[in-house]
């Protein structure tokens, strides 16, 4: 079924996250990459677990059918058709840095500035820190875990559910606006 205001994308896979429990989709990953035109993109829902054949890796580009998400009025934001996923080539670890430095700001409220959500920073200074999440918190999000990971079609396989990380992480970090915390 075609979605609202699609488009056929090219997107490099820049950033991956954990996959997430969710009550609608299962489980479900977020990337965030960029386009052949230099555009950030968010890609959501994928359940990555189960792509199958059409998987792919940081770094690689993938061609998509995306759409504006009705719930998600940032601009980068698309709904991606899984069905549609082709992975292509990746950018070689070489071309990365030239590849990623037309993207960078030089603090977040240049990227608030200009209408984005998502964007690299060089930051100043940066102060890295973690804490141990309490053991009741872990064990929540390993029952939410469980229940995503039964969530299956009929032909589906069923997943090992994901072991929640132990530790809270924070970024505090410094640009040209000032310092934000993370």
């Amino acid at each position: 079924m075609p979605l609202q205001d699609e488009a056929t994308e090219e997107v490099v896979i820049i950033v991956k996250a954990v996959p997430q429990p969710s009550k609608r989709y299962g489980e479900t990953v977020c990337c965030a990459g960029v386009t052949r035109h230099g555009q950030w993109r968010r890609l959501y829902p994928i359940r990555f677990r189960r792509l199958k054949d059409n998987t792919f890796v940081r770094w690689q580009w993938i061609r998509c059918r995306t759409a504006r998400r009705s719930t998600d009025q940032r601009a980068e934001s698309r709904r991606v058709s899984e069905d549609s996923i082709q992975p292509l080539g990746s950018i070689k670890a070489s071309e990365r840095p030239g590849f990623v430095q037309p993207l960078v700001r030089g603090s977040v409220a240049a990227a608030v500035h200009d209408g984005l959500s998502l964007t690299l920073i060089r930051p100043m200074e940066s102060q890295f820190s973690w804490t141990r999440r309490k053991a009741a918190a872990v064990d929540a999000e390993r029952v939410a875990y469980q229940s995503a990971a039964q969530q299956q079609e009929l032909f589906d396989a069923e997943l090992a559910a994901i072991e929640p990380c132990p530790f809270d992480f924070r970024l505090r970090f410094r640009d040209a606006s000032g310092w934000h915390n993370h």
